[in-house]
């Protein structure tokens, strides 16, 4: 703890000078105030070592800082993990260090997979901080307050997503806290599996799912189902409906295709083989969750099942936040209608000929044309 680089065995004088002083202020004084915030950063650090290790880090950064947009396109250009052993290194210590977001990310990935592939063996405190700092960056990307827990606790599918705001308040997702147990990190760090990036993306996915399907407009039987599912969901006790349904939920088999989607196209990218217990995991989850989402949509509420369109327009005929729910979500104005202050679903021809619409039209469907079409298709019926 003297100032000399981790990496290239020097003194830097002006580091030692600045840890030495650090070091002094946090023995001479518990109280942060008057100190400037480069001091503050650092007295937020409770432990010599880890300030130590920062500052060793920075100079790091420093001395190769030019080297990094070397690095980033020769990973971006590459179709294959051809770095060598140092370089490998020094993209692992700017996956937490650029102030790049993009760059941190892109190194981030990189030195996941050359972990998967054994093509380096990495200290596991620091391939954990580029785990963590690549979660938070792409987390940064959809939700205002960001935060990471590495829990010891091994949930059911090993991540969560916390911090849902509440429901019916806003646009925008502030969901804020993804959890991942730490037994997930350390199967990745092994290199055993890539299933744990999997489970991070799939829990990533929800913070855009909901929002997508606001900002977007999309309609049709998939998003339908989805939206179903998130209202349901959340109006819903959960044990009583999410839990209960928990593999059947649109939303969740959902992220689990597109999640297990991005983890295979990162892979093909690099050209990096699939391992052969990744492989069946991630067939067997795929298959099951397609098989799902185009499968005949039951769900249980207690303790009798459902088709999912009649246990949403029974919910919707019921409450009183029904209106509240089509402003959320105008999808559901097309095969809705009121009366009387109560919201009654369109005959299933007609559903069933709005959603052949809004799929047939795809990015050109529009709510007016949709009405002129759905007044034809009524108006036929009527004679």
């Amino acid at each position: 703890m003297d100032g000399t680089c981790f990496f290239c065995g020097s003194k830097n004088e002006e580091l030692a000078s600045l840890l030495s002083e650090v070091k002094s202020k946090m023995q001479e004084n518990e109280n942060i105030i008057g100190l400037n915030d480069i001091d503050n950063q650092l007295l937020r650090i409770k432990h010599i070592e880890e300030v130590d290790n920062y500052l060793k880090r920075k100079h790091y950064y420093k001395l190769f800082e030019g080297k990094e947009n070397d690095l980033i396109n020769r990973i971006k250009n590459s179709q294959s993990l051809t770095l060598d052993e140092e370089d490998i290194k020094l993209v692992q210590l700017l996956s937490t260090s650029s102030l790049n977001p993009d760059n941190r990310m892109a190194f981030g990935l990189y030195t996941i997979l050359c972990n998967y592939a054994g093509k380096y063996k990495y200290d596991k405190l620091d391939f954990t901080e580029t785990v963590k700092s690549l979660f938070i960056d792409l987390m940064k990307k959809y939700t205002n307050s960001p935060r990471l827990v590495i829990s010891d606790i091994k949930s059911k599918n090993c991540g969560e997503v916390l911090g849902l705001q509440s429901f019916l308040k806003g646009k925008k997702s502030n969901v804020s806290t993804i959890t991942i147990s730490q037994s997930e990190i350390d199967l990745l760090y092994i290199g055993e599996s890539i299933m744990p990036l999997q489970t991070f993306f799939h829990e990533y996915f929800h913070l855009i799912q909901e929002s997508s399907l606001i900002e977007t407009g999309v309609m049709n039987r998939y998003a339908l189902n989805e939206i179903e599912d998130f209202v349901l969901s959340k109006m819903l006790p959960r044990e009583k409906y999410y839990e209960s349904n928990y593999d059947s939920v649109s939303f969740e088999n959902d992220a689990q295709v597109v999640s297990i989607m991005n983890v295979l196209d990162l892979l093909k990218r690099y050209s990096v083989p699939l391992k052969e217990n990744d492989s069946r995991q991630m067939s067997t989850d795929f298959l099951y969750a397609n098989s799902k989402l185009d499968g005949t949509q039951v769900r249980t509420y207690e303790g009798r099942q459902y088709v999912l369109d009649d246990l949403f327009d029974n919910f919707m005929k019921s409450t009183d936040k029904a209106k509240e729910i089509m402003d959320k979500y105008p999808q559901l104005r097309s095969i809705y209608v009121e009366v009387e202050g109560k919201y009654h679903r369109k005959p299933k021809e007609t559903v069933d000929s709005i959603l052949d619409y809004f799929e047939k039209e795809g990015k050109k469907a529009n709510i007016d044309g949709l009405n002129k079409y759905t007044e034809e298709i009524e108006g036929r019926r009527a004679n």
